[in-house]
């Protein structure tokens, strides 16, 4: 609820008291959790403004010394490298010493030490034409930083290492290195966080954003390691980058099914980006896969991926974690996270992978639906879509007259507007809010 409609209820509590509307412990009830809701919100404040004070802090004092930089001696620029660095510090460890503070002083220090970290090395590295590669420099940034999300519970410290290491791996993916310097140190790398969430005692659940983060982060290390694997596995050239696609869709997979709590599974899409977004790219393939012309090519990638040892593991773990959404009852997203197998099925089938993927994402919508109407969790409006957008793609690919093409898609609009209104007076019907 915004500030002012939380005023106005507040306002409005006593004399609902007085008149017999409320009781005198459901007023209390309601001033305590609508106060505690604006003391979140007043910290909310607080904390954005300490973080950008603590970014233009730390922008500021490298701008400064950039600009210095020439007339400075060898002694002057460490002293620049490290005094800032040992400030933050101070005040991390002042912090640190009073036990609990507010959540906005943890974050400006969080990031303002991690700013001069970052500072510290790349000066360093100037003062002594130090050689390397930016991607060693992010290591070892996020390595040193990755404590600071630990000892502080700084949020947006864990997100910059999360990030960090996403983006390390992408770019060490087509690097010809020691295996420590590859992302299959990616899982180890991610692991450095378990401190921080979910913590030995699994008691840190992420927050929203933070979940946001991690999917990316892991999406990322995914595509890393897909990619690495097929340009290592001796891959014909024109099936690398189609067997790494594959290997990105079946980890995508993978990643929608990680298991849910109890409550986690009732709650709205909206909380659960690692079900959206593998979902999301799932559906985008499943759609261009309609259209595709034969799709052997990709069929044939896809059975070289298989063969690899990356896809081997992929597979395993989608079938432990395919066998846990069957025991938590998530068919809905099971019959999604199955369009990976389409081009190993293909080859099974004396069909085209195009029209198995048509069958399959008909399938898929009808099976939203269905399940909304037996009174499992579903989204039978996205069922709906599924096949909306089906209907569009495949009338528009097809060489009809631009006037039956019409007709059909203001038909298929008619007919999705008149499901939305039917599943709104149903909702409405059976007691529950419109969604």
């Amino acid at each position: 609820m915004k500030a002012p409609e939380q005023s106005w209820l507040l306002r409005q509590l006593e004399g609902w008291e007085a008149e017999g509307l409320v009781t005198a412990d459901s007023a209390k009830v309601l001033r305590e959790r609508f106060k505690a809701q604006g003391a979140a919100s007043a910290g909310t404040g607080a904390l954005m403004l300490g973080i950008v004070g603590a970014l233009l802090l730390g922008s500021g004092l490298i701008v400064l010394i950039s600009h210095n930089w020439d007339a400075f001696s060898r002694f002057q620029r460490l002293a620049c490298a490290f005094v800032p660095l040992l400030l933050s510090q101070v005040w991390t460890a002042s912090l640190l010493r009073r036990g609990t503070v507010e959540v906005w002083k943890r974050e400006s220090a969080g990031l303002l030490q991690t700013l001069t970290t970052g500072a510290c090395i790349a000066l360093v590295s100037q003062i002594y034409q130090m050689g390397g590669e930016w991607t060693q420099f992010l290591l070892v940034w996020c390595l040193l930083t990755v404590p600071l999300a630990w000892a502080l519970r700084a949020r947006f410290v864990a997100i910059f290492y999360a990030l960090g290491i996403g983006v390390w791996a992408l770019s060490q993916s087509r690097v010809n290195a020691p295996w420590h310097e590859t992302p299959w140190i990616y899982p180890l790398l991610l692991l450095a966080l378990w401190p921080y969430c979910p913590g030995f005692r699994l008691q840190q659940l992420p927050d929203l954003l933070f979940r946001r983060v991690l999917t990316l982060s892991v999406a990322a290390g995914i595509a890393a390691c897909s990619i690495r694997t097929c340009l290592n596995s001796g891959l014909p050239a024109p099936q690398v980058e189609g067997a790494a696609f594959w290997l990105l869709l079946l980890g995508a997979s993978g990643l929608s099914l990680f298991p849910l709590s109890k409550t986690a599974l009732t709650d709205s899409l909206n909380t659960k980006p690692q079900v959206v977004f593998p979902c999301l790219v799932l559906l985008h393939y499943g759609f261009f896969a309609t259209l595709l012309e034969g799709g052997e090519a990709f069929t044939a990638a896809a059975v070289s991926g298989m063969h690899t040892h990356w896809g081997r593991l992929l597979l395993v773990v989608f079938a432990v974690l395919g066998a846990v959404a069957v025991r938590q009852r998530r068919f809905a997203l099971l019959s999604l996270a199955m369009i990976p197998l389409l081009p190993l099925l293909a080859t099974l089938l004396p069909v085209s992978l195009s029209t198995l993927s048509t069958l399959h994402l008909t399938a898929v919508g009808l099976t939203l639906i269905v399940l909304d109407f037996y009174g499992k969790p579903s989204s039978p409006r996205g069922g709906a879509a599924i096949l909306t957008g089906l209907i569009v793609i495949r009338i528009f690919d097809s060489h009809f007259s631009l006037v039956a093409k019409g007709l059909v898609f203001m038909g298929a609009g008619i007919a999705f507007l008149a499901f939305n209104h039917f599943m709104s007076r149903r909702k409405q019907h059976l007691g529950a809010p419109a969604a």
